[in-house]
């Protein structure tokens, strides 16, 4: 079985191994206790949700890597967000240049005060968390590096509260970027592996994730298929 952290998330460090994945070299990202044991994503959630030093560290770890690129974590599922250690993948990109004119319905609707709006997408299979539009944000690497920190803290405080709301409510979502189709950052919270960049594909199951945890996460960090999920 996979060991997950039992200290206090403030303690948190991010640890990076680039790897082959999908015959694509790709990051794999985890934070861990002092002892090196990764936490689980609802540790994450909550840390996002109620804590600004993490939120700093976690949007530093993403706005260090020296590659623009999809952000691509392991799915929400009740069998794994809380006994499974978290992980994402970054995947090296190329994107368009920033242009947040299809999101404009939403954006213009904000009001002074508000730094982010929340919709679904056009097939109804995903909820959007977007930006306002204070700088040229194309996808989530030029966001991590060049939003203003007050935009930063809300929008992942909100990702944090969207991810713990899911586990606590025992579904299965998918929160992640693509960013190939509207060029403005929009974070994804999807009903199905809908834009995956390697196997598995279609709907988040608990033999979905099994192929997360034993085709990638073990493999990449060198864990024996005995001591895993």
């Amino acid at each position: 079985m996979l060991q997950i952290s039992t200290q206090t998330i403030r303690a948190a460090e991010p640890k990076q191994v680039m790897a082959e994945i999908a015959d694509r070299q790709a990051a794999l990202i985890r934070f861990v206790d002092p002892q090196g044991l990764p936490f689980s994503w609802m540790q994450i959630a909550e840390a996002l949700n109620t804590q600004a030093s993490f939120r700093t560290l976690w949007n530093q770890t993403w706005a260090s890597l020296d590659f623009d690129f999809e952000w691509k974590p392991v799915p929400i599922h009740p069998y794994t967000a809380q006994s499974h250690p978290f992980f994402a993948i970054a995947f090296p990109a190329t994107f368009r240049p920033a242009d947040s004119t299809d999101f404009a319905p939403h954006l213009q609707s904000l009001s002074p005060t508000e730094l982010t709006a929340t919709f679904s997408n056009f097939s109804g299979d995903a909820q959007l968390l977007v930006p306002k539009p204070t700088g040229d944000y194309g996808h989530i690497a030029a966001f991590c590096r060049t939003a203003e920190p007050a935009l930063q803290q809300t929008l992942w405080r909100q990702v944090g509260q969207m991810c713990k709301a899911a586990i606590a409510q025992q579904d299965s979502i998918w929160c992640n970027t693509h960013g190939h189709g509207v060029p403005w950052l929009h974070v994804r919270f999807d009903s199905r592996l809908k834009y995956a960049a390697f196997p598995p594909r279609g709907s988040i199951s608990a033999n979905s994730q099994a192929v997360w945890y034993q085709q990638i996460y073990q493999p990449v960090l060198g864990i024996a298929a005995e001591d895993g999920a």
